[in-house]
């Protein structure tokens, strides 16, 4: 079953089935077939479903419909106001907490190990694929690593547009890097105000 929502760059596709959330992706987005997968999974043309199959979908689709309006939005209307700021990150960690339930294991081990110490970069941080490869013991897998990355089911959730090229170079980002920019630039600057 599918979702749309609307954001400030792009329209995102959200993808539940079984009561599972499958995959978040920008419309357009190079996403190597997951959202069209997830799509085949859940029975057919993206946005049709059972009576049963959608009501079973209802809480991963708002798990995750929560998750991006506050991403967006609570970064909107929070980034001026410093004693709000905490809170907005504190309403982003108890979305995420929220969709746990919602996600299945996808993706093969190495791409589970990789998406998961990209989930520990830090909102308004990043890291490079070497480091994320060093981290992960394997110092000299750093395309492997991207490879994993590129294959993210859930854009921004797990934030693969923190992770960069080597000396902090703005490399592929199958939502384009003009999204890239700008959700580093927006965190960047909610991160400034949080530490002043």
């Amino acid at each position: 079953m599918l979702r749309t929502v609307h954001t400030p760059i792009g329209v995102l596709q959200l993808v539940a089935h079984q009561g599972f959330a499958l995959a978040a992706h920008f419309e357009g987005q190079q996403h190597g077939g997951q959202v069209d997968w997830a799509a085949r999974l859940a029975g057919g043309a993206l946005g049709h479903s059972k009576a049963n199959e959608a009501a079973m979908n209802e809480a991963p689709l708002s798990a995750l419909e929560a998750f991006y309006d506050c991403y967006f939005t609570g970064a909107q209307t929070t980034a001026r106001q410093q004693h709000k700021q905490q809170q907005y990150k504190q309403q982003l960690r108890h979305c995420i907490d929220a969709l746990q339930a919602y996600l299945p294991a996808l993706g093969t081990p190495w791409q589970q190990q990789v998406w998961r110490l990209m989930a520990q970069v830090p909102y308004g941080q990043s890291q490079s694929y070497g480091a994320l490869a060093k981290a992960l013991g394997k110092p000299t897998s750093a395309r492997a690593v991207a490879h994993a990355v590129a294959r993210n089911p859930f854009i921004i959730l797990w934030p693969c547009h923190r992770v960069l090229g080597a000396n902090g170079a703005m490399t592929g980002f199958a939502a384009g890097l003009e999204r890239k920019a700008w959700l580093l630039a927006r965190e960047h600057c909610l991160q400034q105000g949080i530490n002043t």
